[in-house]
């Protein structure tokens, strides 16, 4: 009820739904592309929101190597599938976070390993590993 000039008003119903469940748990599938040399990689991710239902996801690809970026990943919005930025050897953690309408949020983690081919290809022929 409201007053207003000494009446009071009818009164009003109104729903209120609050979401405060982040969306399902979920994995991260990474897929490799193409052959050894010039390969690329992809992340595939998919969850839902039983309540508010998915708004958008945010990824980071962190270089385990650098503890800068191991310490305070960036995010970014992404969707699936995403392409992984790193082809040089090395061991990345792949973060994907999803939010629901809500603004709740949950995050999920792989992690991604590129080796050296045993063989590769140089301008001078092939190049045997050690």
């Amino acid at each position: 009820k409201a007053k207003k000039g000494n009446v009071w008003g009818g009164i009003s119903h109104y729903p209120i739904q609050i979401d405060a469940t982040p969306p399902r748990e979920f994995k991260i599938q990474i897929e490799r592309v193409g052959r050894v040399t010039g390969a690329r990689f992809f992340a595939y991710f998919s969850t839902d929101d039983l309540l508010s239902g998915i708004s958008y996801y945010e990824v980071s690809t962190v270089d385990m190597s650098d503890p800068q970026t191991t310490a305070n990943p960036f995010f970014t919005e992404a969707t699936s599938p995403y392409r992984i930025p790193f082809e040089a050897a090395g061991k990345y953690a792949i973060l994907v976070r999803a939010y629901d309408n809500a603004g709740n949020f949950i995050e999920s983690k792989s992690v991604l390993s590129i080796v050296s081919p045993f063989i590769s290809y140089t301008e001078k022929g092939i190049r045997k590993k050690n």
